[in-house]
């Protein structure tokens, strides 16, 4: 049976995500597979398919086949995939010590930046002064990328009162 001889035999449904209903597949098969097919649909709880290929000679390929040259996938496992497949990168945006960049200066860019409330970035400021560093945000990779050159170009734009010239505050980022 080819892909045209079931468009014509079964007459597909698709619903609005374009998968056709298991039972439309099922009332095209051969009569003694038809049970097989509703018991194999309803152990794995798939409901709506996509036809792959067709063909009297069985697809090797991915998805499943009856016997019968009937390929399929599954959307649901298909998408739990792709979801697995667009997690994000986790970075840490780190802010480096040094002898020129003001308390208040850090503070202002953790509050405008960061969206950190005064306590928290007078704290981040303290934990900078003592140990050199601090993680100031965990955020996907093109997130903190952004934070950083949006942070370092402030910097260079913002005079530093206490030495002259811009600011030298230091922010990069990497993986968490």
């Amino acid at each position: 049976m080819t892909k045209q001889n079931f468009d014509k035999t079964a007459q597909p449904q698709q619903n609005q995500n374009g998968f056709i209903d298991a039972e439309h597949i099922v009332k095209a098969l051969p009569a003694e597979a038809q049970n097989t097919a509703r018991f194999s649909f309803a152990a794995t709880g798939v409901k709506g398919l996509e036809i792959v290929m067709i063909d009297d000679n069985i697809w090797g390929g991915g998805g499943v086949s009856d016997g019968y040259g009937l390929s399929i996938r599954d959307p649901q496992e298909e998408e739990e995939t792709k979801f697995k497949a667009e997690r994000p990168l986790m970075y840490k945006v780190i802010f480096h010590n040094d002898d020129e960049t003001t308390f208040d200066y850090v503070w202002e860019v953790l509050q405008k930046f960061f969206n950190k409330q005064f306590e928290e970035a007078e704290a981040i400021a303290a934990e900078i002064h003592l140990q050199e560093y601090a993680i100031v945000a965990v955020l996907p990779k093109v997130i903190s990328e952004k934070k950083v050159a949006d942070v370092n170009n402030y910097s260079r734009q913002t005079p530093n009162p206490v030495h002259g010239g811009p600011m030298q505050l230091k922010v990069t980022c990497e993986p968490d």
